[in-house]
């Protein structure tokens, strides 16, 4: 998945979430960023997992391809 459809994937799913909150008639304080924050969590185990596998395996030469 490249980033520009990750983004847009995010886009997406927040337009969903607010758009729910709306159609349920929801009174609630979280903003943007605060749905923004909640959807981003699913990408940090793929950053955590990019980090390791570049800057910890391809460091020591066990470049595994």
């Amino acid at each position: 998945m490249m980033a520009s459809t990750a983004l847009i994937w995010t886009m997406i799913e927040i337009l969903a979430l607010l758009f729910s909150l709306y159609v349920m008639n929801v009174t609630s304080t979280l903003k943007l960023l605060d749905l923004l924050s909640y959807c981003g969590y699913k990408y940090i185990g793929s950053v955590n997992c990019m980090y390791f596998y570049f800057h910890v395996l391809t460091f020591k030469g066990n470049h595994f391809s």
